[in-house]
């Protein structure tokens, strides 16, 4: 996964100062995401810092703050593309462009964001759409009710220009009509070859259907 992270950059991220922050990155993105406490978290930096000295000859403040992404158009006069995966070096530049999408989506949405974009809120746009752009990406988002996971998903796919699909309330949804619109989805993605985000909560993921049919649509 670190590798498939690393395989999003282009060409332009060719200096070897640049592959190793990409690296690190990535490896931060796949491991040290995943970990829920301060403890392990720590161990896992404490370990990345020790790689980048041993094998790379880099410390850890040579690297930086690291943030990677590909929405924020690029400043390589030769692009292939307006926006690639690179590193993010302005951070007032990442919160104008996130800013620009959501007055984007609220243009065209019938159901509006109401979210406020503070730095810690874009990073995990960020995160979410960097998950959103590996082929078969998928993400566990951990956190307090109403702290914004489906806003940021949401925001996420219309940056990434992907389908988001969800359901309703499945309380009301007998095993016919659960897998009736996994078909639909399976239809969207396979037959009409649309990239497409399924949106599955907590809620949801208390209901027997969905834990027994969920794992075999992401493996």
């Amino acid at each position: 996964k670190v590798l498939k992270g690393v395989l999003l950059a282009t060409p332009a991220v060719k200096e070897a100062d640049a592959i190793v922050k990409l690296w690190a990155h990535e490896s931060i993105r796949v491991f040290y995401d995943r970990l829920v406490t301060s403890e392990d978290r720590a161990v896992f930096l404490s370990i990345l810092k020790e790689v980048l000295q041993e094998c790379f000859d880099r410390n850890w403040e040579s690297v930086g703050t690291l943030l990677f992404c590909d929405f924020v158009p690029s400043a390589q006069p030769d692009a292939e593309r307006a926006s690639q995966y690179s590193e993010v070096t302005d951070r007032s530049v990442l919160k104008a462009v996130a800013e620009s999408f959501l007055a984007k989506y609220n243009e065209s949405s019938k159901s509006k964001l109401d979210v406020v974009l503070f730095e810690a809120a874009i990073e995990h746009i960020v995160q979410i759409k960097r998950i959103l752009s590996i082929p078969s990406g998928h993400g566990l988002l951990l956190g307090l009710g109403s702290s914004g996971r489906k806003s940021l998903t949401t925001l996420a796919a219309f940056i990434g220009g992907l389908e988001l699909h969800s359901v309703g309330d499945l309380r009301k949804h007998k095993a016919q009509e659960w897998r009736q619109s996994l078909r639909s989805l399976i239809a969207l993605c396979g037959v009409e070859k649309t990239p497409t985000v399924f949106l599955v909560s907590e809620t949801q993921m208390s209901n027997a259907l969905v834990t027994e049919d969920l794992p075999n649509l992401i493996t």
